[in-house]
């Protein structure tokens, strides 16, 4: 995301450089410019996730150990906690390390649902956001 941001500044100087040589007598290339703009500080999500990420997803009865393997079978931080099609919850590699490891639970014995982040923040690909939200 920093690589997105970092790229995102040198368009943006470039397009404020373009601006003011201009100045005001362009008409057409304003437009262009605009939508430039547009695109640079409100990009999709899919202009920073690569498209062969992986995701993982578990079921909320599934062991913690389970979803660990697939963890590192994909070699990722987290898995997606699914039911059907509706996103139940995300385990991180944290909430493993604090909520199972540091209460001494056994990764064989715990189900997913127990240690889990319930109900997270979701977004799809196509979802618009602000540059300035990466840092936040």
């Amino acid at each position: 995301m920093e690589k997105a941001a970092e790229k995102g500044s040198a368009i943006a100087a470039a397009v404020e450089g373009v601006e003011r040589q201009w100045g005001s007598n362009f008409s057409v290339p304003y437009a262009f410019i605009e939508t430039l703009r547009e695109q640079m500080f409100k990009p999709s999500l899919s202009t920073i996730i690569a498209e062969n990420s992986r995701v993982a997803i578990v079921s909320p009865s599934d062991p913690v150990y389970v979803a660990t393997k697939k963890m590192r079978e994909l070699r990722i931080n987290s898995v997606v906690i699914v039911t059907g099609n509706k996103i139940q919850g995300i385990l991180t590699s944290k909430d493993i390390l604090m909520r199972v490891v540091a209460q001494n639970l056994s990764p064989e014995l715990t189900l997913v649902e127990k240690v889990m982040t319930p109900n997270p923040e979701c977004a799809a690909l196509e979802q618009l956001f602000s540059m300035h939200y990466i840092y936040a």
